[in-house]
């Protein structure tokens, strides 16, 4: 093979190299921001789901449940 059919073949190579690696940084990148939580002051499970945890269920309901307890005791 002649050397001047190498050099664009390598070219190709690390411009697809380089392009997949960019492409992978962004995607986790990306991915990354998805995960982090939101800067609102008031995160809290609460806000999120709605309603009271009911240490008796362990779900979160209204907090009318007259069986159930609303606080740590």
């Amino acid at each position: 093979m002649s050397t001047h059919l190498l050099k664009p073949s390598f070219r190709l190579f690390w411009a697809l190299t380089r392009f997949l690696l960019r492409f992978s940084a962004e995607s986790l990148e990306i991915l990354a921001d998805a995960t982090r939580a939101p800067k609102n002051k008031n995160f809290s499970p609460t806000n999120l789901i709605g309603g009271e945890l009911n240490f008796r269920t362990g779900k979160f309901d209204e907090g009318n449940d007259p069986a159930g307890w609303y606080g740590r005791d």
